[in-house]
């Protein structure tokens, strides 16, 4: 009897430690997914900000070349455009 109740003990114990080490696994793979996916997230955002200090560069730049080519434009042409600008 005693030997049967220690039976069951023990395989309650692998039962238990199977279960257990399957928990973990889950809980790794899971957690390996989440770091994977805040990897991927984070490239996209370094990705973002790249391409948005691209576009700001380009702004400028373009900024400085329509100021550029406006001191060149004539004056009646530049008063109409003016007055585009503030009508919008």
């Amino acid at each position: 009897e005693d030997l049967t109740l220690f039976d069951q003990f023990l395989d309650a114990c692998n039962r238990n430690a199977n279960e257990a080490a399957f928990r973990v696994e889950e809980e790794s793979r899971k957690k390996d997914e989440l770091i994977n996916e805040i990897k991927r997230l984070q490239k996209t955002l370094v990705s973002y900000h790249n391409d948005h200090n691209h576009l700001t560069d380009i702004l400028k730049q373009s900024r400085r070349y329509q100021q550029f080519l406006f001191k060149f434009a004539p004056k009646e042409w530049r008063a109409e455009i003016v007055q585009q600008w503030k009508s919008n």
